[in-house]
């Protein structure tokens, strides 16, 4: 028996509030306060790294604006062009604006961050890869934080796992149940027995559900068709699926007082490996060290190298991960690697050549103060 599984079911939002200012409802998302937080973070980052060779705030704050485009821009377009399913976005391109809905990509952050600095450095030439190697220490926080936000979207899930670590993402079943009746079906409380079961070699954690009707008028026969599209697309055949809570054959009956405004059902959760969790910490390790690494050391005179080592340690650690994570879009399924293993071949290819191939130039003083002194000008009158 193992009853050391963590129930995850936190509220995406941090509160709602109905008919706010003639909105339905007004929910902030933690999602959005860990992107708005790691852009402040990575600010003040920013701006303690580069005052250590004497470039002004100003210049950073702009410098700041380029990454904060950047990233948004790529980010969306990433999702747009990496995950487009059935070339959905070229059939509807408007909904790339769609922001609201979800779908940000990590490598089409940066691959935009880049063409930003590519953008900056014209205007203000400090240096390409001297700007890298201070940017990506505060992409490193800025990566803990939005995989935190992602945690607390109980999205980016892990495959099954016996871990002892191991999260159930109890919240997905709550999002199930009300799309699949349609709201007229709501989760109340999500509650674990202390109970498992074993089904296909792996411990279930049983659980309590109490659920209520939303909609009084619904007749007993909608009522039990509700429930029982609740049970049929939760039916468990095996745990190759991205389902989060399953039915076994003993767990439910549609033989319960269908008057009742609420009603209570058991149920069981599947066991997953927090592959944000993982990231998120991760990304705060690689800040730490290469914090350490650029105040302690005279590696960050070698221009490349700390952006060499960020980018073969996190996409190394971010190819191994996804072995760890269910496949995000279902064209992905049966592949051999999926889309961000990918992707991430070739930051890591890239992060070994800075490290171990290319001729570092070394930053001097002399012509540290003539690239600051030249950013700092205001571009000619044309």
């Amino acid at each position: 028996m193992n009853l050391g599984f963590i129930t995850w079911n936190v509220d995406p939002a941090i509160f709602r509030i109905t008919d706010f200012l003639g909105m339905e409802e007004f929910a902030p998302r933690y999602y959005g306060i860990s992107w708005a937080l790691a852009f402040v973070l990575s600010g003040f980052v920013m701006e303690k790294l580069f005052a250590k060779d004497g470039v002004s705030k100003k210049l950073v704050e702009s410098l700041t604006m380029y990454i904060i485009l950047g990233t948004i821009i790529g980010a969306r377009l990433g999702h747009c062009l990496f995950y487009n399913e059935g070339w959905h976005y070229f059939k509807n391109p408007h909904e790339i604006l769609y922001i609201w809905e979800g779908g940000l990509a990590s490598h089409g952050a940066a691959i935009g961050i880049c063409l930003a600095l590519y953008l900056f450095n014209r205007k203000h030439p400090l240096g390409y890869l001297w700007m890298v190697d201070r940017l990506v220490i505060a992409v490193a926080i800025s990566g803990c934080l939005i995989r935190v936000g992602n945690l607390m979207n109980s999205e980016i899930t892990g495959k099954p796992t016996d871990a002892s670590y191991a999260f159930v993402f109890a919240k997905n079943f709550d999002n199930m149940v009300d799309g699949v009746t349609g709201g007229a079906l709501k989760v109340e409380k999500i509650k674990a027995t202390g109970e498992e079961h074993d089904f296909k070699g792996m411990n279930l954690p049983e659980y309590e559900v109490r659920l209520k009707w939303m909609d009084g008028s619904l007749t007993p026969e909608d009522k039990q068709g509700a429930v029982a599209a609740v049970v049929r697309v939760n039916q468990a055949n095996n745990l190759n699926t991205k389902l989060d809570m399953v039915f076994l054959e003993r767990d439910f009956s549609l033989d319960y007082d269908i008057q009742n405004k609420a009603f209570t059902m058991k149920t069981h959760g599947i066991p997953r490996h927090a592959a944000q969790l993982y990231e998120a910490l991760s990304c705060l390790i690689i800040f730490a060290a290469l914090l350490l690494v650029f105040f302690k050391t005279e590696i960050r005179k070698k221009e490349g190298m700390i952006f060499g080592i960020f980018l073969a340690v996190l996409f190394t650690l971010r190819f191994l991960y996804e072995f760890l994570k269910e496949v995000q879009e279902d064209f992905e399924e049966g592949l051999m690697i999926n889309m961000g293993q990918t992707l991430s071949i070739i930051p890591v290819l890239i992060g070994l050549y800075l490290i171990f191939i290319y001729k570092h130039e070394i930053t001097t003083p002399e012509a540290m103060e003539k690239r600051i002194s030249f950013g700092d000008e205001e571009p000619p009158a044309k």
